[in-house]
């Protein structure tokens, strides 16, 4: 297999810090990939460590030339500098940004690229930071991606991610208090070299069949917690403050992928470090954050599958005034006595609940908002069976939403955030479990905790792909799962039964089985809201090809840390103007 490296080093981005050990990270990485037998055409270097700058068009034609050969099996990408994590997305941030917005790489949509390459593997590795931006001038960034938009005709190719940090935490670059050596070090490049030259025992695998001779490093989940436990001996060797801390992540989509290869004359049952040949299942140090976070997940799905849940007879929110169950059946008044007969809506309307927040303002392109309340309007739709409307609270945010004759949409707000998304008929029963559901996904990837097995992912669809009593926003998170999973089989069940449920199809839905690739606002008849749901697919947009309208397209620059699309005052003013044209 034909293997090639770009190494993309950025130790200055606008006015942020230094990073004074991209060099050295650099250096090593590159003569890790020689001894790993890449020649030297295929190991490039795209850093700004004699004082050039990196672009994304730089990165963008190194990958390309690799790419373009139509001969690499496996393309490492190794980024050393600064990252940030905003609206549900990762940026690596190159020379020019923050100041030019889409001078950082959007791994998201990086990835859905890196997939459709033509390349049989695609392994990133960052080192860098993980946490929010902050100003305004870093919630501008967007970000380019860095992979050639090849298309899907040769299928889909596994990607594995070596984060060098959790979540929301920073990857340190130190030096040793009173060492003699005064360089700054990148902890988590060294510790990857030193796993990726052999090692460190307990991540080499011995080869199997058709493999004797040889021993790997793989791309495993179960390295999260042996690379956590390497990193923090680092930095105990280097003395560095013990309240710091850093926590590297593996995120495979194929377990079987290898990242390194040794030729190994040992013999017996032992791979080269005196391990297990599995790649050794014991651990030297505890871990328990990230697996913490995993078991809650599927435990919790396990045990939704398992019982079965009251369904919520309390009562469910809707407009001013109703939202009252009577023999199952939600009756539905006319917010502030509409002028309906007998005080009843029409069958036809939609309408839109808010709860935990004051509704001051509703705006539609595709129906008549009629009298609208503190907690909600009906929607008489004029055009079509369903559309989309811009909601305004009281706070000065704004939320975009679906909305779909004789269907409730409900939105539910905590302390100003918009937390939970319901779409179903106005005739059904409230779920507890399927409220329960949505929140777990949402809470889950608002964290990235969610990674489930495979008995994980069946109770999952089973309980989210319920045709008896579908709930498409719960069929949406649930399809969100499936793709990060590369179920697509799951993705596209989930996608015919909302198109079954609702007669039309949800844009992120439409979105994550590719129906929207390379298409218009006026191509997407019977498809809605008018953009994203949630907030982490906005980051798609550009590697799917799926253009905007102009104004609604600004608003990416506007949203809150909201998991849904919810956006701050100014984008409301945008929003405004893009959905009053209409």
């Amino acid at each position: 297999m034909e293997r090639a490296a770009v190494l993309i080093g950025v130790s200055r981005s606008g006015g942020l810090d230094h990073l004074p050990a991209v060099g050295d990270c650099i250096d090593a990485m590159e003569e890790w990939a020689l001894a790993q037998e890449m020649t030297r055409e295929s190991v490039i270097r795209v850093t700004d460590i004699d004082g050039g700058v990196v672009t994304a068009a730089d990165v963008r034609k190194a990958i390309k030339t690799l790419c373009d050969r139509g001969t690499i099996g496996q393309l490492i990408v190794y980024f050393a500098g600064h990252g940030v994590y905003q609206r549900y997305s990762e940026y690596w941030l190159l020379s020019d940004a923050p100041d030019d917005p889409q001078a950082a790489i959007n791994l998201h949509g990086t990835v859905e690229l890196a997939r459709m390459a033509g390349v049989s593997e695609v392994v990133f590795i960052a080192d860098a930071c993980r946490t929010g931006g902050s100003g305004i001038e870093m919630s501008n960034v967007t970000g380019s991606e860095v992979f050639p938009n090849a298309g899907p005709a040769g299928g889909e190719s596994p990607v594995a991610i070596f984060f060098g940090a959790e979540l929301g935490y920073a990857a340190h670059q130190v030096k040793a208090p009173g060492a003699a050596d005064p360089r700054y070090r990148g902890v988590f490049t060294e510790v990857m070299v030193s796993v990726l030259s052999g090692k460190e025992p307990a991540l080499l695998e011995r080869g199997g069949a058709g493999e004797e001779g040889f021993a790997f490093v793989r791309a495993r989940r179960s390295h999260t917690a042996r690379l956590k436990r390497l990193v923090g001996k680092k930095l105990d060797e280097l003395q560095v403050d013990a309240a710091v801390f850093q926590n590297p992540v593996v995120r495979p989509e194929s377990e079987e992928s290898w990242i390194a290869r040794f030729e190994w004359h040992g013999g017996g049952e032992q791979s080269p470090g005196g391990m297990p040949g599995a790649g050794g299942d014991e651990d030297d140090g505890a871990y328990t954050g990230e697996v913490a976070a995993h078991d809650s997940v599927g435990e919790q799905l396990r045990s939704l599958r398992r019982r079965e849940l009251s369904v919520d007879e309390a009562g469910m929110p809707g407009a001013d005034g109703v939202g009252e169950l009577a023999d199952g059946v939600l009756v539905v008044a006319a917010p502030n006595g509409a002028g309906q007969a007998d005080g009843l809506v029409a069958p036809v309307e939609a309408v839109l609940s808010l709860e935990g927040a004051t509704l001051t303002e509703a705006i539609s392109p595709d129906a008549a908002v009629l009298d609208p309340g503190s907690r909600g309007a009906l929607l008489k739709l004029e055009r079509a069976a369903a559309g989309s409307v811009f909601a305004v609270t009281d706070d000065g945010r704004g939320v975009i939403l679906p909305i779909v004759e004789r269907c409730l949409t409900r939105a539910a707000f905590v302390e100003g955030e918009l937390r939970d998304v319901a779409v179903g008929s106005r005739s059904a029963r409230p779920s507890f479990r399927n409220e329960q559901l949505r929140g777990l996904l949402a809470a889950a990837s608002r964290v990235d905790a969610l990674e489930l097995d495979a008995d994980e992912v069946d109770a999952l669809a089973a309980a989210a792909l319920d045709e008896d009593g579908l709930d498409p926003i719960l069929a949406l998170l649930a399809a969100t799962a499936f793709s990060a999973l590369r179920r697509r089989d799951l993705v596209a069940e989930a996608a015919v039964q909302v198109q079954r449920a609702l007669g039309v199809q949800l844009f992120d839905l439409a979105l994550l089985t590719g129906a929207l690739d390379g298409t218009v606002p006026g191509d997407r008849e019977g498809v809605i809201p008018a953009a994203p749901l949630l907030t982490r697919h906005w980051s798609m947009l550009g590697a799917r090809n799926v253009s905007l309208d102009p104004d609604l397209a600004a608003l990416e620059s506007h949203l809150t840390a909201s998991v849904w699309t919810q956006l701050d005052e100014q984008g409301v003013e945008i929003a405004r103007r893009a959905f009053g044209r209409a």
